[in-house]
């Protein structure tokens, strides 16, 4: 969700770790083209969540797939793998990815307040929220930010191993560790999924980060599978996971995330649309701001938009539009912002 061009790194990223994703080998635009379409599944949950809400309307008989669910599940999954990939880069590691996550959630916040500016929306701004605690969700912004609490928690551990110099078979080691925390916690408590506080780790959201990192760790020994099998891995082990939810979520998750590992193999190697790859580059400025911009839009359209259908799609289409323009902006803010950092830093090298 939160990784770009930007992030792939400019020597090997497995140098010293054999067998560990290089991203400019592994071409990231097949990413990015995954991440505009999980970045488009979470916007048709929402519009279709508000069109239903503002008409009154039993939202679940039209959301039988969790198109939302989906979106990010992918989204975290493809974080994962593009992490392993950032393991070259040291101390500097969680500086970057701190500075990729806040400016733009910031600077969302902002455009958030000013669209909902109106007391109908019942806008307030909190602390907790501004700084990405795991605690009580912030309703009003209607940015989607709980998923940004966990990136940050996987970023943490990442971070950790970085400056404990694992190696890949202790990273292994410790990502099936914390699996397997998981799977026995998930037995005893159900951990809140947008406020987990400090069991934020033990969520079997995590799953998803895992499994990437591991696909990550050990890219290079499964990155030539057969496209056929791994298209049928796919689609058997999402769906098992979509069916098996309701037993065991940690389970049925791990089947999720094997499939959608499957998934990013088969992008990486087949889904290279340039103008997907586009849409992936404003992935996360679309994620953060198309939820505030369906509600203003549905606000000033449901007067004049009759049935749910012409609205939902209204709402789609142009929160889509707008959303990937101001995502294509924050994209290129964030780039600039690495530009000027990554000059500051040479700088000071120099002195």
């Amino acid at each position: 969700m939160r990784g770009s061009a930007l992030d792939a790194p400019r020597s090997r990223a497995g140098s010293g770790m054999p067998g560990v994703i290089d991203l400019q080998q592994a071409r990231l635009g097949g990413l990015q083209s995954l991440r505009a379409i999980a970045a488009f599944g979470v916007v048709l949950q929402h519009a279709i969540y508000y069109a239903c809400q503002a008409l009154g309307l039993d939202y679940m008989q039209y959301l039988r797939i969790g198109f939302g669910g989906m979106g990010v599940n992918l989204f975290f999954t493809i974080s994962g793998l593009v992490m392993a990939g950032c393991l070259y880069q040291g101390n500097q590691f969680f500086w970057n990815r701190l500075q990729r996550i806040y400016p733009g959630y910031w600077l969302t916040i902002a455009v958030s307040a000013v669209l909902l500016a109106n007391p109908v929306h019942q806008w307030s701004f909190s602390w907790p929220s501004f700084f990405l605690a795991p605690a009580d969700l912030n309703n009003s912004y209607r940015i989607p930010y709980w998923t940004l609490a966990y990136e940050l928690g996987f970023y943490f551990l990442v971070a950790c191993v970085i400056a404990l110099r694992c190696s890949v078979r202790t990273m292994t080691r410790l990502c099936v560790t914390w699996l397997l925390l998981i799977v026995v916690v998930s037995r005893y408590t159900e951990v809140s999924v947008v406020a987990p506080g400090l069991w934020l780790w033990l969520s079997p959201y995590n799953i998803f980060f895992i499994a990437g990192f591991l696909l990550g760790l050990h890219y290079q020994a499964v990155r030539s599978l057969p496209s056929v099998p791994l298209a049928l891995a796919a689609v058997v082990l999402c769906a098992l996971g979509e069916i098996l939810y309701t037993i065991s979520s940690a389970g049925a998750w791990m089947l999720y995330a094997m499939g959608l590992c499957a998934v990013l193999l088969l992008g990486v190697r087949h889904l290279h649309v340039p103008w997907l790859e586009r849409v992936g580059d404003a992935s996360y400025g679309i994620y953060l701001v198309h939820a505030p911009i369906i509600v203003l839009f549905i606000d000033a359209a449901q007067g004049w938009l009759p049935g749910f259908y012409a609205l939902m799609l209204a709402s789609l289409v142009f929160s889509m539009l707008a959303a990937t323009a101001y995502g294509l902006g924050e994209f290129k803010l964030y780039s600039l912002l690495k530009k000027k950092t990554r000059s500051l830093a040479a700088l000071r090298g120099r002195e």
